[in-house]
């Protein structure tokens, strides 16, 4: 939807390229179709054990609510104010859901009640379970 509004695509991609150093192609690399065409001409090694972790912005009071508010409006999704819920998902990956949280707050200390260590141990506790059990599931294989 930014692609097809010039103001909105000037505006975000200054924001992006110039406060946050980033890409342009960052948003049009997001777009639902540009995300399952790269998906399906890069499938996901099953074999590395993976936890994806995704947010929803729910009713969590937030600059990013807006966005959240349009995106389910719009397209009927959920989202953490920037990635709908079901693109943060990996194909093929067990994963967490954290409900009223928005896109940036796993990774900023405090905010909304985070710590972004602690979401970390415990997603990579959760991928090394995984691994675990697979590794026995193939053990118990012929």
């Amino acid at each position: 939807d930014i692609g097809a509004c010039d103001e909105l695509q000037t505006l975000t991609t200054a924001i992006l390229e110039r406060a946050w150093k980033g890409d342009r192609r960052a948003l049009t690399d997001l777009r639902r179709g540009t995300r399952k065409d790269f998906n399906t001409k890069h499938p996901y090694a099953s074999q590395v054990p993976t936890v994806s972790m995704l947010s929803s912005i729910g009713e969590a009071p937030s600059a990013l609510a807006p966005s959240g508010a349009w995106l389910q409006n719009r397209h009927g999704v959920d989202s953490d104010g920037m990635v709908p819920t079901d693109s943060a998902v990996l194909p093929g990956a067990d994963y967490v859901h954290l409900e009223n949280l928005d896109h940036a707050a796993p990774a900023n200390y405090g905010a909304q009640g985070t710590s972004p260590g602690a979401m970390q141990q415990a997603l990579l506790t959760l991928a090394l379970e995984k691994a675990n059990r697979k590794d026995a599931e193939n053990k118990r294989q012929p």
